[in-house]
């Protein structure tokens, strides 16, 4: 059960990679003698949802277009996904270890993967319909020859044709299947505002001068990577998702949740030069959903905050009585024209923010923890264990500190990023398994392999901090 102690754990990237019931079972005995009390299952990602939604059977699955390393196009992947009756076998396990499952769902970026599948299933003789919030919607695509519109291009050849030097997977564009979408709710037309919702769906977009641009996919250009929260029916639709997950997630137990809130506009171009003009600048169709919604002085931030507040509020509803998201778009005031006062939106004080970045676009640990939100430590630079060559190599090339050695002299729970100064002091502590490159190591093998960082991890989040 949640509790307002330290709490101590680890997170594994199931989305990206398939986990046997079998390879989870072993960590979480693992975890158990090393006296950790939370496994953090981050089921969504780029490439993959790695648990049957019960809502939608066909979400679930992987799809090796959507690489975020190595060649578009050529990722292997493993179709197998966890099933609602190995969740709860997990959760059996955990329970009589001490370990507390939180099930975490990202949006509204991290979302490729889903994007493509609803886009599919619209396309479909007939379309899709889902229902959520007492309405029922309706959405329908029809294949066009071409990505030119009478409107405009779509975004993916905008950005190509201004930023020629970022051409990496353009090979693999001219394959991608574009569609013109239809909306209904209730069985009325959704009205739609420009071309966005026409050509992009649900998905995400830049909008900045009259010229849009999809906020594309790590390392994959041809689809968006985050639903556009300025769209009801999108936001409708994911909302619709997370609520069956967190339903099913509570039915094994779970109190506690995480909801993701982070990189959501990706590192693919955008419309203008992000040197000149910030990506958050560049999102006005979100402005303008902001200020009617929060009043003339509202900034396309405002609108995020209040999609995160709403799904902490769905949440709560639930009986969750922890909600998590990762810090660096948490109280984003450097480049969004946020702040925490003036009349905008403020994040649920609630929320339980998940620090693993300190760059100096980001709010410092110290400024979170004095809005009074619980922090969950895991830098990056030595809670990170990830599956890419660089990182998996013999020396390693990335995330070098990441080992037993570094992790014993350098690091406790106060410190934040490499080489950083000891900060505020957080309510736990966190050893994070990402699979960006998921064909590297077995299941079981990355499992292996990361017991004794996790090891060294928990011997060092027990130092005494206070």
């Amino acid at each position: 059960m949640f509790t307002s102690g330290f709490d101590r754990g680890v997170m594994i990237d199931c989305g990206r990679k398939y986990f046997s019931p079998r390879s989870l079972e072993l960590l979480i005995a693992g975890m158990s003698e090393l006296g950790l009390d939370f496994l953090e299952l981050h089921f969504s990602e780029d490439m993959g949802v790695g648990i049957e939604c019960p809502a939608y059977p066909w979400l679930a699955g992987r799809d090796g277009i959507l690489c975020t390393q190595g060649k578009t196009g050529e990722c292997p992947t493993d179709p197998r996904v966890l099933s609602r009756e190995d969740l709860m076998r997990i959760a059996d396990c955990a329970r009589g270890k001490g370990i507390r499952i939180i099930p975490s769902y990202d949006s509204p970026g991290h979302l490729n993967y889903t994007v493509k599948r609803f886009s599919e299933m619209a396309a479909r003789p007939g379309g899709m319909s889902f229902s959520f919030g007492g309405h029922d919607y309706h959405v329908s695509a029809v294949e066009v020859a071409e990505s030119a519109t009478t409107e405009g291009k779509s975004g993916v050849d905008q950005s190509v044709e201004q930023f020629p030097e970022q051409t990496s997977g353009r090979e693999n564009l001219t394959a991608a299947k574009e569609y013109r979408y239809s909306f209904l709710r209730d069985g009325l037309s959704v009205a739609l505002t420009g071309t966005g919702p026409l050509i992009h769906g649900i998905g995400s977009y830049f909008e900045y001068g009259g010229v849009m641009s999809r906020v594309a996919g790590t390392n994959n250009r041809a689809f968006p990577r985050g639903i556009n929260i300025a769209f009801e029916p999108a936001v409708a639709f994911i909302r619709s998702v997370l609520d069956s997950y967190a339903r099913m997630f509570r039915e094994a137990g779970c109190d506690g949740i995480d909801i993701g809130g982070d990189e959501l506009l990706g590192f693919a171009p955008a419309v203008a030069d992000t040197t000149d003009v910030p990506r958050w600048s560049q999102l006005e169709g979100w402005r303008k959903a902001a200020t009617e919604k929060y009043g003339k002085d509202a900034v396309a931030y405002d609108l995020f905050v209040g999609y995160m507040n709403t799904l902490y509020s769905d949440m709560k509803k639930l009986g969750y009585r922890e909600v998590r998201t990762w810090n660096d778009e948490f109280m984003r005031s450097s480049d969004t024209g946020w702040s925490m006062s003036q009349g905008h939106v403020i994040p649920d004080p609630g929320f339980t923010v998940q620090y693993w970045s300190s760059k100096p676009a980001y709010a410092p640990p110290g400024e979170v923890a004095a809005a009074g939100h619980r922090l969950i430590n895991c830098a990056s630079a030595y809670c990170y264990y990830v599956l890419t060559d660089k990182a998996r190599s013999s020396p390693p090339l990335a995330y070098v500190k990441c080992d037993p050695e570094h992790i014993a002299a350098e690091w406790d729970p106060r410190i934040y990023s490499d080489g950083g100064e000891p900060a505020a002091i957080p309510s736990g502590a966190m050893f994070c398994i990402w699979c960006d490159n998921p064909w590297l190591r077995t299941d079981t093998e990355a499992a292996e392999e990361a017991l004794p960082l996790i090891a060294a991890f928990a011997a060092a989040s027990r130092r005494p901090i206070r």
